[in-house]
């Protein structure tokens, strides 16, 4: 399904792509995931998308936040939202 979405940008000239919440499942994930999500990121970065993505509930704000400059230099927008 991702790269289902890899693909959508590509065919269609997407300039955004925005991710609003729930990046992973929950508050410390798995190894996998966090490759998973790095992984379909730079993808969407090398289609020609800018990426913004928000925490949600199962999302920790503050990993979401850590490398906040690094992340953002790389052509993402993180917007981690503190919980509250």
């Amino acid at each position: 399904m991702l790269e289902e979405l890899v693909r959508l940008v590509e065919e269609r000239h997407i300039d955004v792509v925005l991710i609003s919440g729930d990046i992973y499942d929950r508050a410390l994930p798995q190894v996998d995931a966090v490759k998973l999500c790095n992984s379909i990121l730079g993808q969407l970065r090398a289609a020609g998308a800018k990426v913004i993505i928000t925490s949600g509930n199962h999302d920790s704000a503050a990993r979401l936040g850590f490398a906040a400059e690094l992340i953002d230099a790389a052509g993402c927008i993180s917007l981690p939202i503190p919980p509250g």
